[in-house]
């Protein structure tokens, strides 16, 4: 992937990063470790919305080096996996023998 793009602006990721337009015009910052939540609002000011784009992506970035960066979303279970972990589930057997398996 370029490092620019073709209008000469840097190629960043908004990863974390939402537009609010509903109860002011903003940038919101959401960055979640270990269960707990660090959000930051940059509001756009005389500025314009591409300064506070750039405050927010900064912080953004500090957050990510404080705590650190995102390596992998997991997903929820299933409902169809009765463990509780993707791709692994109990199943009971009965043999001829009367004995039970489980796998």
């Amino acid at each position: 992937m370029p490092k620019y793009r073709f209008d000469g602006m840097p190629r960043v990721t908004l990863r974390h990063i939402r537009r609010l337009e509903t109860e002011g015009c903003g940038w919101r910052v959401n960055v979640k470790r270990q269960r707990q939540s660090h959000v930051k609002y940059f509001p756009d000011g005389w500025d314009g919305p591409f300064d506070s784009l750039r405050r927010a992506i900064e912080w953004r970035d500090a957050q990510w080096e404080v705590h650190g960066a995102p390596t992998h979303v997991p997903r929820n279970a299933t409902r169809r996996s009765n463990t509780g972990i993707l791709g692994v589930s109990l199943e009971v057997q009965e043999l001829a023998s009367g004995r039970i398996v489980e796998n």
